[in-house]
């Protein structure tokens, strides 16, 4: 049994219904498009409390803000916006109005979509230490079996499928 088997939280346990998979999809081949054309190896998509994408940085070895003026990444970037935001407003329901966090975001190599529901914000800037040692739970939205995924708490990640 793989450490992607051992912890699985499927989207009607987490209340997140079946748009998830179709919108962590989308995403992922839209962000597989802008690191391939970027060269780089992680994106971080974040949005605002009033669901707004404020933040899209990509990562290799240093955080990189997109230039959003480069006419050719245009489409991509709005492709990674609109699809971002579809899937950021679906993980946004695990949480009541009333609770709902600040900042809520996910990470990507490309290859899969990474999720916190401990700590909703991947631009904080130890998430990625908190993950790797297993201090917050990760949920792999695709449930694939990357070399991320196996980084992040790999005895703790959880899967939605």
């Amino acid at each position: 049994m793989s450490h992607l088997d051992r912890i699985v939280i499927t989207p009607r346990q987490a209340g997140l219904g079946p748009a998830i998979r179709p919108a962590a999809e989308r995403l992922m081949v839209a962000s597989a498009l802008l690191l391939q054309q970027e060269q780089k190896a992680m994106l971080l998509l974040e949005r605002d409390e009033v669901g707004q994408i404020c933040d899209l940085i990509c990562h290799h070895g240093r955080q990189s803000e997109l230039d959003s003026s480069n006419k050719g990444l245009q489409p991509v970037i709005q492709m990674v916006h609109r699809y971002g935001a579809e899937l950021l407003d679906t993980l946004g329901q695990v949480w009541p109005n009333y609770a709902a966090p600040e900042s809520l975001g996910v990470l990507t190599d490309g290859q899969d979509i990474y999720f916190s529901p401990d700590s909703p914000s991947v631009m904080d800037k130890d998430w990625f230490l908190y993950a790797a040692r297993g201090e917050i739970r990760v949920c792999s939205l695709l449930g694939r079996n990357t070399p991320l995924s196996r980084l992040l708490a790999p005895e703790k990640t959880a899967i939605f499928h």
